[in-house]
């Protein structure tokens, strides 16, 4: 099976998007698992202040699925996570089965820091393989430089998803080219 591979240039910082912290959800929440919170100094209101991002404020929707994410310790693990592709982010949720625009984001990121987008075999021994999904970032980005691996349930799924992740890094990658460029020559009109 060949290797499909996007690279795009590295991006340090992002300054569309709000820096996030994780904090644990309340005792009794959905599976225990951190949500993204905002803090003072990325808010326009004090009322703003501590609320979770929600999938319905990162862009328009692209695609959603429910993927295999891989955990690597001593043994590898796979567990199913939401992920939703936007047209600013990859946003990563927990898996209870259904995508709905209030669920929050624990995790994502941001298109214009994926450095390197591939696809692979999950095992090159097996005969039934499985493709996965490789998502690298940059080093120093929202998430220091960590790669990403997503199995899928079938090689054509697997292609549809890298397609458009590839279109969506572009368009990424545009925009906020068009960003800085604004940020640097302000409402000039010449």
């Amino acid at each position: 099976m060949a290797t499909f591979l996007y690279a795009a240039a590295r991006r340090q910082e992002d300054p569309m998007q709000p820096n996030m912290q994780v904090n644990n959800k309340q005792k009794g929440s959905k599976q225990g698992s951190g949500s993204l919170k905002r803090t003072s100094s990325q808010t326009d209101s004090p009322e703003d202040e501590g609320k979770e991002l929600k999938l319905a404020e990162c862009g328009k929707q692209l695609r959603s699925g429910v993927l295999e994410k891989k955990i690597a310790g001593t043994i590898v693990t796979w567990k199913t996570q939401g992920v939703v592709l936007t047209d600013r982010m990859i946003c990563f949720l927990n898996d209870d089965g259904v995508i709905e625009d209030d669920e929050s984001v624990i995790d994502y990121i941001p298109l214009h820091e994926v450095i390197q987008l591939m696809m692979e075999s999950e095992n090159k021994s097996e005969r039934e393989e499985k493709l996965c999904l490789i998502i690298r970032t940059a080093e120093g980005g929202h998430n220091s430089g960590r790669t990403y691996v997503y199995r899928m349930k079938t090689e054509a799924e697997c292609v549809e998803w890298h397609k458009e992740m590839s279109t969506g890094l572009k368009l990424a990658l545009k925009a906020r080219r068009k960003e800085q460029a604004m940020q640097e020559i302000g409402d000039s009109k010449y």
